[in-house]
């Protein structure tokens, strides 16, 4: 497994490792065999530190992945509003998280662009996803890991927060910590 995949791993990926963030996305690029590797590597590392990968999307010689934790992803989901826009999108917020993450990678493999409500399983505030979908996009307050719609003062310090967490991953990765290691529990 290349060292530079891993590299952009943890700059995508930190927050969800570090267990600040419910799940990140990253599209890696190189051969497919051998990013099919690393991503069954990935899984036999993480997943016993409570992170799942799953592969969202193949295209050409790169795949998209999403890493998530089951907890996190079913506390989002808790949070006031989040379970009706669920269920007004086809997911049923009651049953298992593995359930829902399933019928969202089924509709990114299958469509061009990425269905909206994948908002919900990153971790996105619910009133900027909702105001993304009710704008298509446009319109928003400030953007950064995300379009916001809501509060950007809120916002910023998150965005802050995931980009300490990849500068300081990233150094620890340099250091020679491993991507288990760098791994929180959870």
């Amino acid at each position: 497994m290349s060292g530079e995949m891993e590299r952009v791993l943890l700059t995508h990926c930190a927050p969800t490792l570090a267990g600040l963030k419910c799940a990140n996305l990253v599209r890696l690029t190189g051969p497919r065999a051998e990013l099919e590797a690393a991503a069954q590597a990935w899984k036999a590392t993480l997943a016993p530190r409570g992170v799942h990968v799953r592969t969202a999307r193949w295209d050409g010689d790169s795949a998209l992945l999403y890493l998530y934790r089951e907890g996190h992803l079913r506390r989002e989901w808790e949070k006031p509003g989040a379970a009706d826009f669920l269920r007004r999108h086809g997911y049923e917020p009651g049953a298992a998280v593995q359930e829902n993450v399933e019928l969202l990678l089924r509709r990114i493999a299958r469509r061009p662009c990425f269905p909206h409500e994948i908002g919900l399983f990153l971790g996105y505030p619910l009133e900027d996803v909702q105001g993304f979908i009710e704008n298509c996009g446009k319109n928003y307050r400030l953007c950064g890991c995300w379009k916001v719609y809501g509060d950007p003062q809120a916002a910023l310090r998150c965005f802050a927060r995931y980009k300490k967490c990849a500068r300081v991953y990233l150094q620890c990765y340099q250091n020679g910590h491993s991507l288990s290691r760098l791994t929180v529990a959870g």
